[in-house]
């Protein structure tokens, strides 16, 4: 059963020891188990209604989670730790193919929700170009009703 959530997701870049906030948001999604394996969905709009997304992070028991984004620009990212994985990213000016490293990540989740840490590296043509830490905080909502 597919429960409704309130999901708070910040982003955030690591240079040189610096860390800078790239993206902060609370929005609505679904949330499932299924067999030990849990599914978060939730849809974006950028900031100048550029576009819109359907992002699917599906995480596994062994926390290996898969992040799906669908929409103008598509994203299919495989986070592990210790394991890097080759990703088909595509963008406005075309499609590259980058490293992603799980340096390391952290799953809380039980049926009521929970969290979620993943610090990555993104690689090109095998540099590291950025550090990255994605957190996520997913709480169930309770059915609202007008009265």
């Amino acid at each position: 059963m597919k429960d409704n959530v309130l999901i708070s997701i910040s982003g955030s870049h690591i240079y040189e020891n610096y860390t800078e906030d790239l993206l902060e948001m609370v929005t609505t999604g679904s949330y499932q188990e299924k067999d030990g394996v849990y599914t978060i969905t939730y849809s974006e709009t950028e900031p100048n209604n550029s576009g819109s997304y359907k992002t699917t992070l599906t995480i596994d028991p062994n926390r290996k989670i898969t992040v799906v984004r669908e929409g103008e620009i598509s994203s299919h990212m495989i986070f592990e730790q210790g394991q890097k994985h080759l990703i088909y990213y595509d963008t406005d000016f075309g499609a590259m193919t980058v490293g992603v490293s799980a340096n390391r990540i952290n799953t809380r989740l039980s049926e009521n929700g929970g969290e979620i840490e993943i610090v990555y590296s993104i690689e090109i043509d095998q540099s590291v170009a950025s550090d990255n830490i994605l957190k996520l905080n997913v709480r169930k909502t309770k059915p609202y009703t007008l009265s």
